[in-house]
């Protein structure tokens, strides 16, 4: 199974975004909020939890902190304040993704659709093992893809990721 924090992979639930019960983030603030958009059960979807590292990253430079506020449109709702309990995840690795201003969700994952992967090893999930390793990747990508930068390093957490899915879900790597 390949994961990735950008909507290139798979796609959200059909109308999600109409919705509009998500946050600046274009996330949901708790696994019941965000498994409340999908119908049907069994559900064909996984649930993952996003950890950004809000900090710009570009070869050569120093790494420089960014505010939320930067990132994400504060014409949406806010960020949770605490942390949601999500213990029963597990860390799949980091992701370099692209968030697109002035659009909701992430656009790509470079390491994927742009073949970064090759210069950057992922593990089982198409995901960088170390966070060192998503760091320097994000740098060369910021440097090597100029048009689409920044991109921002992301920890991806999974849950009941080893459990199977009905036929319908999201492509899945044999």
């Amino acid at each position: 199974m390949i994961c990735c924090v950008g909507d290139n992979l798979c796609e959200p639930p059909d109308g999600w975004i109409d919705r509009w019960d998500f946050n600046r983030a274009s996330c949901y603030g708790s696994p019941e909020l965000a498994w409340s958009t999908v119908p049907g059960n069994p559900s064909p979807y996984r649930l993952f939890a996003y950890f950004l590292f809000p900090i710009d990253l570009y070869e050569g430079e120093p790494p420089a902190a960014v505010s939320l506020g930067e990132i994400f449109s504060d014409l949406l709702p806010d960020l949770p304040r605490a942390l949601t309990d999500i213990s029963d995840f597990v860390q799949l690795g980091y992701d370099v993704a692209e968030h697109n201003f002035g659009f909701l969700g992430y656009a790509y994952s470079p390491l994927l659709t742009n073949g970064f992967a090759k210069d950057f090893p992922t593990n089982r999930f198409g995901l960088l093992d170390s966070l060192e390793t998503a760091f320097r990747a994000c740098e060369a990508i910021n440097v090597r893809m100029p048009e689409h930068a920044p991109h921002w390093v992301f920890q991806v957490l999974g849950k009941d990721i080893d459990k199977p899915l009905p036929s319908d879900s999201c492509r899945e790597e044999k």
